[in-house]
Parts: structure tokens; sequence; C-alpha cells
């Protein structure tokens, strides 16, 4: 029933369509041949173009009704095309029937697949689960007008096109359309580094956090645990005494810095302070050694002794050294505040 078609680029095809969405049947001219061919078109909104199989059913129709096959010449078109009026269009039977001797599957709703390349192109992959002999076209959405892209399943597209993208999957018997919007694609360069800029800021507020507990934990816990064991220790040069003894040596200095700068606000606020109101200062350990590296227990004050607060009175050497050690104060050898801020001092001041 096909075997007089001819599927070659020189047969040229046409149809009209009519503004009730009724068919017209035409003739085709095939330059190789030299003769007209019948051809149809079905334009209902659920079927695509039938050329092929609507040939027979036509010809089988004319043939039967002894229809003439009139020539007639457009002359607003250089090509020769005719047309005949008053064939019925095929019913819904009938393509039924061409479905059925071909062995054709209608199409089903086309899906769109996004991939991108390593500069951010977009590539675009249409696909159908099910229908026979499919055939893909690309149609962009501007703002006045549609333009068709390109034809077959896979489409290339830069990362600036970001318009309204449609694929058409069509056969013999049926046609499905699918619209999506396409969104940036940031491509491979700009991926790593996003990627790389995301690990440096995480990296960073790792070690800052790391840092934070540290020096929250050497606060908390002040000497480190070893310092504070009763066992018998190395105090060779170089061994664990050296070590805590420099730690417990700034720790202290630091804190009592602190407290002096406290107690200075104090003081130009509210006057003197005692003995009695005064926080606490953290004591040196016992058994450690000096800066020097000497070992030893540092020495003792005498029980007789009093502190060196005399007019112009100056402290010797040990126990200038055994009150610093102690945290006391260099005039009256107070514990709670310093030379600076003592309150037993002579406003003239005491060479110590």
């Amino acid at each position: 029933m096909l075997a007089g078609l001819d599927y070659n680029h020189h047969v040229h095809r046409q149809a009209r369509r009519k503004a009730d969405g009724t068919i017209q049947y035409g003739k085709v001219y095939n330059k190789k041949s030299r003769k007209w061919n019948l051809y149809s078109v079905k334009v209902e909104k659920d079927y695509s173009y039938i050329v092929d199989l609507q040939n027979a059913i036509v010809r089988q129709r004319l043939s039967s009704e002894g229809m003439p096959r009139r020539r007639t010449r457009r002359p607003d078109d250089p090509r020769q095309h005719g047309v005949l009026s008053g064939v019925p269009a095929p019913t819904t039977e009938e393509l039924l029937q061409i479905q059925v001797s071909l062995g054709i599957e209608p199409v089903t709703k086309p899906k769109v697949r996004y991939s991108c390349t390593h500069n951010g192109s977009f590539i675009l992959t249409c696909f159908v689960d099910k229908g026979d002999r499919v055939k893909f076209n690309w149609i962009r959405h501007d703002c006045s007008s549609k333009k068709n892209l390109s034809t077959g399943p896979v489409l290339f597209l830069g990362s600036h096109m970001l318009e309204n993208l449609t694929c058409v999957a069509t056969n013999e018997i049926s046609e499905e359309r699918t619209s999506s919007a396409l969104h940036t694609c940031r491509g491979y360069y700009s991926t790593v580094a996003a990627f790389g800029l995301y690990a440096f800021v995480l990296l960073t507020l790792t070690m800052a956090s790391w840092d934070f507990k540290k020096s929250q934990k050497t606060k908390e816990t002040g000497f480190p645990s070893r310092c504070h064991s009763s066992d018998p220790v190395d105090y060779g040069p170089g061994g664990i005494s050296t070590t805590c003894n420099l730690q417990g040596y700034a720790f202290i200095r630091l804190d009592n810095r602190l407290r002096e700068r406290r107690q200075e606000k104090a003081m130009r606020t509210t006057g003197p302070t005692t003995r009695n109101t005064l926080e606490p200062v953290h004591q040196v350990p016992t058994g450690m050694v000096t800066q020097s590296g000497n070992s030893g227990l540092s020495p003792a004050r005498p029980a007789r002794e009093e502190p060196m607060q005399l007019d112009r009175a100056k402290l010797s050497s040990t126990e200038r050294f055994r009150r610093i050690q102690a945290g006391e104060c260099l005039y009256c050898g107070k514990l709670g505040h310093f030379l600076s801020t003592c309150p037993v001092r002579p406003k003239g001041g005491a060479r110590q």
C-alpha cells in the first residue's frame, strides 16, 4: 500500500488549514519523477502531521469515488502545487487502524534533563518514556515570537541564554511538548572556587574555635595538672619545674596586674580599700625555682622581722625577692596590693 510513496528531499509538501480546523488535501510535485502525488495533513490538536499513511487512504477514496485529479497553478508560489477539496478527513478509527497496522505507539510527555559543562554551558537532553519513531524539536520563547533552535534530542546552550525552552516530541500519530525555565549553570571552575572559599572559611572558624576553647581551658585550670602534683619531680636543667615556674610566674603577674588596675579604679572613686575587702591573689606553689633556674625553697621571713616601712629604709635583695615571689607589697609587706597602691605609704614616697 505504501510502495509508491517517495521519501527523498525532492518532494515538496504543503498543507492548508481552514479556520474551523478541517483539512484540505493537496498534491505534491516530485521534481525527480515529474509526477504529482496526493497527500493529506491531519491538524487536530491531539495529532501531528500524517503524510505517508493518509496518502494511501486518500488514494483509495479517490479511486473508489471516481473523483478527478485536477491540477491548479498558484501564481503566488513558484512551486507547482495543486489542491483538491471535498475529501473528508480520516476518522479516529482510521487513525487507530494506521497505528495498529504499523505498530506505532503514541509518544508520552517529554522530559528534559540538565547538565553543565566545565565552562558553565548547558547540555539539555529531551527524552520520552514511551513512543515509536519519535522526532524532537526545540523552540525558544521570546517576548513576541517563537524560534526553532534545533532538531534532535540534545541541545547545547551558553550560560547567558535563560529564556524558556520547549521540547516538542512528535511521531506520525501524536505530539507532546513540555516547557521549562533554565537556571544559572555555575560551571566547574566557579564551583571549585566556591568550594575552596567555603573550605577556607570553615577551616578558619574551626581554628578560631579551637584556640578559644584552649585559652578558656588554660584560664580556668591555671597551672597544668602536673605542676599541682605532690610527687617528686625532676628539677634539673630543662625539667618540669622550670616550665611550671615560668607558666605560673607569668599567670600570677598577669592576674595581679589586672587586679591592680581594678583596685586603682576603685580607689579613685571610693577611696583607699582595706585588706579585708581586697580580692585574694594566687600564690606561687612552694618548691618552684626562680627565673634564673636556681632550685630550692624560697627563703622564709623570720618571725621577729618587721616590714621595712621606715621613711628612708631600704630592703635587702633577699627580702625584696621574697616579697615579689609571695605577691606582697614592697613597702608594708601585706597582701592584696602593690607599692603604687599601698595605703600606709607616705605621700612623698619611700625609696625601696
